[in-house]
């Protein structure tokens, strides 16, 4: 979706997401932030590539479009790329998960981000703690968690917090094998 609603907005063309000016809202916040997205992404689509799409789509058409530069991106890259995407675009996105906001469903994919990046680099998983917190949502209070002080003692910026964003953005048919091998 990220991929489709830029292009749709800025065409397909690498100069398209290569450009400052197609990210953040028209304001120079977040400019260093923008910058580091842009200089990632001119990393992606650079040669020497070790991906074989890549490497094809810079020698035979000198450009590679967004939809084949995310196969490439890591997950972190996916994540500040929807970050900095115009609020337009993200609100796009977002109604593609009915009840979130464009600010909910940051905050879900930065807590899965930051649990890929704890499993990829080996480190201990089971008491994971993130300062990606996600809010209380209604499966929090489904699922009975207690609370102190009005606010769930587990489920926002912990392992749990991870699974309850994984049920959110993942398909029916996607979560049940997940959950079952959980």
């Amino acid at each position: 979706m990220i991929s489709y609603y830029f292009c749709e907005k800025h065409g397909a063309d690498q100069t398209a997401f290569l450009d400052p000016n197609n990210f953040g809202n028209g304001t120079t916040a977040n400019t260093y932030e923008i910058n580091r997205l842009i200089r990632k992404l001119a990393n992606v689509v650079s040669l020497p590539s070790e991906y074989n799409y890549i490497r094809h789509h810079v020698t035979q058409h000198h450009n590679v479009p967004l939809w084949v530069a995310m196969n490439a991106m890591t997950f972190g890259t996916v994540s500040a790329f929807y970050q900095y995407m115009p609020n337009d675009l993200q609100t796009k996105i977002s109604l593609h998960y009915p009840g979130f906001s464009e600010r909910l469903l940051h905050q879900m994919i930065t807590a899965v981000a930051k649990c890929r990046n704890v499993c990829a680099h080996g480190e201990r998983l089971y008491n994971l703690k993130t300062r990606a917190t996600i809010p209380d949502t209604v499966l929090h209070k489904k699922l009975g968690i207690r609370k102190k002080r009005g606010h769930y003692v587990s489920g926002r910026h912990d392992l749990f917090a991870v699974v309850i964003a994984m049920r959110y953005l993942l398909s029916d048919e996607e979560f049940k094998p997940f959950k079952a091998s959980l």
